[in-house]
C-alpha cells in the first residue's frame, strides 16, 4: 500500500519521469505507484527542518526554510515550538512549504520533524533505471527501412544527467 502523504509526489515524479501508470517492458510491469515509492524512500531521509513566520506582525502562517525542490511527506509530521512542546491545529501546504495555524502562536521558530524528499534525485533515480533498461538497444537497418533504438537509451541518459546536475546551493544532495 502506497503512502497516501506521498502520493502527490508520486504523480510529480511520473510525470517529470515521463513513467506511465503500467509501461511493460521485457514481460515486466514497471512504475507502479509503488515502484515510484520505492525511489522516493532510497532519496530521502528523516530530518527536523526549522520553520519561520512569514510575517514579522502576525505568527499564523509559518513557511519552511527548504529550497522548491524539496518535497516533505505530508503524513506523520511532528510540529514543536522552541519549548519542545508539540502544536497541533494546523494545515500543511506541501506545494509551498507552510502551516498555518488557527490561532496566534508566540514562538519566533518552529522545528518540524518528517520525511524530506529531493525530487532532483529522485528523478535522476527513475531516469538511470529507465536508461538501464534500455541499455542493450541497438540501431539497426532492414532495406529502406531503419530504426534507432539506441535514441532512446541516449534520452535517458541526458534526462539522468540534466537531473543530476540540478542542485540547490548550499543544500546536500545525498
Amino acid at each position: 500500500m502506497v503512502d497516501i502523504g506521498l502520493q502527490p509526489l508520486i504523480n510529480y515524479v511520473r510525470e517529470r519521469g515521463q513513467a506511465a501508470v503500467a509501461e511493460v517492458f521485457d514481460g515486466v510491469t514497471y512504475w507502479t505507484d509503488a515502484q515510484i515509492e520505492d525511489i522516493l524512500l532510497r532519496t530521502g531521509q528523516d530530518v527536523s527542518i526549522k520553520a519561520r513566520p512569514v510575517s514579522r506582525f502576525t505568527k499564523v502562517v509559518y513557511r519552511l526554510d527548504i529550497p522548491r525542490f524539496y518535497w516533505f511527506n505530508a503524513t506523520g509530521l511532528i510540529v514543536r515550538d522552541e519549548n519542545e512542546v508539540v502544536l497541533s491545529g494546523w494545515t500543511f501546504n506541501a506545494q509551498q512549504g507552510t502551516f498555518t495555524f488557527l490561532t496566534e502562536k508566540t514562538s519566533a521558530y518552529l522545528f518540524v520533524e518528517g520525511f524530506l524528499v529531493q525530487t532532483f534525485a529522485s528523478l535522476e533515480l527513475l531516469w538511470e533505471e529507465k536508461a538501464n533498461q534500455r541499455s542493450h538497444y541497438v540501431n539497426f537497418r532492414g532495406g529502406h527501412n531503419a530504426t534507432n533504438l539506441a535514441q532512446e537509451w541516449e534520452h535517458c541518459d541526458k534526462m539522468r544527467m540534466f537531473y543530476a546536475s540540478k542542485v540547490v546551493k548550499g543544500w546536500k544532495r545525498r
